[in-house]
């Protein structure tokens, strides 16, 4: 089952990035550094990383609209 998990700025709690995960029992995904756009690198280096899972033990489908609220919510 999928999980919405968002990374947080360290001291901030600044959000910037939402994702989904693959499965409730494994949240590597969300601690993964590698596979990450430009923009996400900078920011991890400038401010660090606080991971925050929001919501777990949900079907893709609300996985997949959460994370559209959560990035119209937090914005891109």
């Amino acid at each position: 089952m999928p999980y919405v998990y968002i990374h947080k700025k360290e001291h901030t709690n600044d959000v910037y990035y939402v994702g989904i995960g693959g499965s409730h029992k494994n949240y590597n995904r969300a601690y993964f550094k590698h596979q990450r756009n430009n923009l996400w690198h900078k920011i991890y280096e400038k401010y660090g990383l606080e991971v925050e899972i929001t919501h777990s033990e949900i079907i893709w489908e609300e996985a997949c609209a959460i994370e559209r609220y959560l990035i119209a919510f937090y914005g891109r």
